[in-house]
């Protein structure tokens, strides 16, 4: 069983190079992010708690639309998935990407490369958990931000943000879900609906 780097240096070795001095500086860490994060006020629609202007919330979510029509394209070859994208997507990705798989795209993803297929697919991953979430709960937002992968998913009736970009970069990482990321996710969304009962 291969040894995997965690997902810290994941993070480091591959995303990191990206930001530019400014982003890095506005970020104020160097960590993926936690899973999910109170981050506005009850009642706050997600344009209002996003750090950016209207135009690069228009920018940033151009690019996650994007990644996520490249996903739909890619996905079905490789993973054999059909029909719409849902949580069997992710599922099945969850499934093909095993502990040999995750570090067989380590080892032939070049970090200095942008367009690596570990950078390409950690943002498709992101993007595909991301709006599965919104499909079984449609009042879930896109919460933009700077670079996209720093978007979330956003819940007004909480202020909960989910950072699906960062779930996706821990895939191919030490990091691990018993449960898979299927499960993972309806638990989030578990965890969303008993927060608003409170």
């Amino acid at each position: 069983m291969p040894k995997l780097p965690n997902q810290e240096e994941v993070f480091t070795k591959y995303f990191k190079p990206w930001y530019d001095k400014d982003e890095l500086e506005y970020r104020g860490h160097e960590e993926t992010l936690p899973d999910t994060e109170s981050w506005g006020k009850p009642g706050a629609a997600a344009e209002l708690v996003s750090p950016l202007t209207d135009e690069g919330q228009k920018m940033m979510k151009e690019q996650i639309e994007e990644i996520y029509q490249a996903a739909k394209e890619d996905w079905p070859d490789f993973l054999g998935v059909k029909d719409e994208v849902s949580l069997d997507w992710v599922e099945a990705f969850d499934q093909y990407f095993d502990k040999e798989k995750v570090a067989e795209l380590l080892e032939s993803s070049d970090p200095e490369e942008f367009s690596n297929e570990l950078v390409v697919l950690s943002c498709e991953l992101g993007a595909v958990i991301g709006n599965s979430m919104i499909q079984e709960d449609p009042e879930l937002k896109w919460m933009a931000d700077c670079p996209y992968w720093e978007s979330a998913i956003y819940d007004i009736r909480t202020g909960f943000r989910v950072n699906v970009f960062h779930w996706a970069i821990k895939k191919f990482s030490s990091y691990e879900h018993k449960d898979g990321m299927k499960a993972r996710i309806l638990q989030c969304l578990e965890k969303i609906k008993n927060s608003q009962m409170q």
